[in-house]
């Protein structure tokens, strides 16, 4: 029989940024202090929500396709505060994309060793919020579903059809939460954690409010 209804909407945004704020803390640097969020919808509120939970950062960046949009949402965190694309990287050691970007945001070039990217926007082959060139900088590739996001995560999709990774270079972030994979081993590491969506964490974020526990 149903046990409950839950609001898809509500519990996407809640793990999503959930899942971003694990990967923060396995696999970004230890004294990253500036935030950045490209987007400024339900996914960036959510993350931003999440991850100043996760550390307390001295600041916080907002990039968002309508500067007003951008501005409310940096009214909801204390040192948050709008700022243009190009303003948006430096310095920043936790980036954040979640928009509805079918083309890259920025350049490849652009984002700083020791940076940790979390991309949850975009969920086709099709579209890509980076540049495939950065994944060939990038020391570690985590993702929420392996066999999705080969297939489904434009920016993996298309560093793999360019030969500037291997399929192997992907692996899933619950391998670092098990220690069967490395997260960060340098500071100088740029890490990347991509999240394209996945029903088995809806369903654990589901048992987890019910307070049903997972067969054994």
């Amino acid at each position: 029989m149903p046990l409950a209804t839950l609001d898809a909407r509500a519990a996407t945004e809640v793990r999503t940024a959930a899942c971003s704020a694990v990967s923060f803390r396995l696999m970004a640097r230890r004294d990253a202090s500036v935030l950045t969020i490209f987007g400024a919808g339900p996914q960036a509120s959510a993350h931003l929500r999440a991850l100043a939970a996760e550390r307390q950062f001295d600041e916080v960046r907002i990039v968002g396709r309508h500067r007003a949009a951008a501005e409310k949402l940096a009214g909801l965190h204390p040192r948050a505060r709008a700022v243009d694309a190009a303003q948006a990287l430096r310095g920043a050691r936790a980036v954040v994309t979640a928009t509805n970007s079918a083309s890259p945001l920025f350049s490849a070039g652009s984002v700083e060793p020791g940076t940790h990217l979390m991309l949850v926007g975009g969920g086709s082959a099709a579209e890509s919020e980076i540049e495939p060139a950065l994944l060939a900088r990038a020391a570690a590739i985590r993702v929420d579903h392996r066999p999705s996001c080969l297939q489904e995560s434009g920016e993996i999709v298309a560093a793999l059809r360019e030969g500037l990774i291997e399929a192997s270079d992907v692996l899933e972030l619950g391998d670092v939460v098990l220690g069967r994979a490395p997260g960060r081993t340098d500071d100088d590491d740029i890490t990347v954690y991509k999240a394209v969506g996945n029903g088995t964490q809806d369903a654990a974020l589901a048992a987890l409010l019910l307070g049903v526990r997972a067969p054994r």
